[in-house]
């Protein structure tokens, strides 16, 4: 019986399998897992603190739903009574910035608000969407 010699690229798979082995096991080490843990300590504050807030929300949300429904639907008739000009409501924007120490960067419009409102969602992802499951399970458990 005559051996077959394998050819020299067999090898090199089984060559490489190694390196990545190791810096697999270095990426999920116990050390490497704590300093990634330390380093974004403030990132899992936040998650937690939005999905708290969103908890809370949700909770508070069904748990007083009568008189949420209320309160939008008041201030849905205000603003129909300013739009039949019965009513004139008027913000003194101004005012408003000097109590809050807010300085206005820029004329804000509700599509301004609603861009605004949506870049930052897309920036903070993780902590939006810990805010809506949050929201999600206090609504489930209000």
């Amino acid at each position: 019986m005559e051996q077959q010699q394998l050819p020299a690229a067999a090898a090199t798979p089984v060559e490489q399998v190694a390196p990545a082995a190791e810096s697999m096991q270095e990426q999920f080490s116990y050390t490497s897992v704590v300093e990634k843990i330390k380093s974004s300590k403030d990132r899992l504050f936040e998650v937690g603190l939005y999905g708290g807030i969103g908890f809370l929300s949700g909770f508070l949300l069904k748990k007083y739903s009568t008189y949420v429904a209320v309160l939008i639907l008041m201030l849905i008739g205000l603003a129909v009574l300013q739009q039949l000009e019965v009513i004139n409501i008027i913000v003194n924007w101004q005012k408003v910035y000097e109590v809050f120490g807010i300085q206005a960067a820029m004329d804000v419009t509700a599509d301004n608000i609603i861009t605004i409102a949506w870049e930052w969602i897309k920036v903070n992802l993780v902590i939006s969407v810990s805010y809506v499951i949050g929201l999600f399970i206090g609504l489930k458990l209000g």
